[in-house]
């Protein structure tokens, strides 16, 4: 089984089509040769219906035999706006709740919809925010999820929520019995990185309650492989036997190749053409472009 992974595409209302145009006909040019598509999350740059509504429309030749897992861009009314994109024979879970999301792209002021609200002031912040929270904050009331298993290859492909930065008790518990009930090899997907890629931003927006994931990669024989994006390079190592992957963004993918229960093949991508307009990216804590070639390379399989 050919799957082809896609890292985020932060498709943005505010710019120019043409860059969406470019990186979808990558994409869909790419996917004729896979079996199955993986967005790896953050596929909308604010979670705006308008930004939603473009991924819709570019990725419809693919949608069937497209699978979604929420980053943590892809909010405001994720789970009215995507839910039919989900496959119909998984059981989906859901946690409807409010969660805090903090604000690091001021135009994410702009995502206010029905199910969301900013707080600039902290003294105005809701239990049990106001204690928690530095703002600007945006608490987001359509909860978590989803998160669901399917099977295909051999392999059952666990895709967590990790949207927050964080899984919380009750999706870490039936993480933990999912693995336990599979009879096959498991591989664990997510948007957000738990083990750290060789990153300067590593250590800004990783999973906060990654402990158990890690548990489970580390000592569980089950679990053979963690994917992830979020950090927008291209990253693949060997530890032990059992695969850790990173997947770019802005239109870059890479396919993997799953048989019998076993992940025979890694695409190898350059982090030189992580993104050709280098300048529309900054890392989170720093105020001058990244540069290209100081992000770290795969890893040898």
């Amino acid at each position: 089984m050919k799957i082809l992974y896609v890292g985020d595409l932060h498709i943005c209302d505010h710019r120019s089509l043409d860059y969406d145009l470019e990186y979808s006909k990558k994409i869909l040019e790419r996917a004729r040769e896979a079996d199955l598509v993986i967005f790896m999350g953050d596929f909308t740059d604010a979670g705006r219906p308008e930004q939603y509504a473009l991924f819709k429309k570019l990725y419809a030749p693919i949608k069937e035999k497209s699978i979604l897992i929420r980053g943590n861009h892809d909010m405001g009314n994720y789970l009215q706006e995507m839910q039919s994109w989900y496959p119909a024979d998984a059981e989906l879970h859901f946690e409807p709740s409010e969660y805090p999301v903090w604000v690091w792209r001021p135009f994410w002021f702009e995502m206010l919809n029905a199910n969301t609200k900013c707080f600039a002031d902290q003294q105005k912040l809701p239990e049990p925010y106001n204690r928690k929270a530095q703002p600007p904050v945006i608490v987001v009331y359509d909860g978590v999820g989803p998160y669901f298993y399917f099977e295909k290859a051999g392999v059952r492909f666990i895709m967590l929520d990790a949207s927050t930065h964080q899984l919380g008790a009750k999706q870490q518990e039936w993480l933990k019995e999912t693995i336990e009930s599979s009879e096959l090899p498991v591989i664990l997907h997510l948007h957000t990185h738990v083990v750290p890629g060789g990153s300067q931003d590593d250590a800004c927006c990783p999973l906060w309650d990654s402990a158990p994931v890690l548990q489970q990669f580390i000592h569980n024989e089950k679990v053979i492989g963690i994917f992830a994006a979020h950090l927008h390079f291209n990253s693949v190592w060997d530890w032990n036997g059992k695969k850790i992957m990173l997947v770019a963004a802005y239109g870059e993918s890479r396919f993997v190749e799953i048989e019998d229960g076993k992940i025979t093949d890694i695409e190898i991508r350059d982090n030189h053409v992580r993104n050709p307009r280098p300048e529309q990216y900054r890392g989170v804590m720093y105020n001058e472009p990244l540069n290209l070639y100081h992000w770290c390379p795969d890893g040898i399989l």
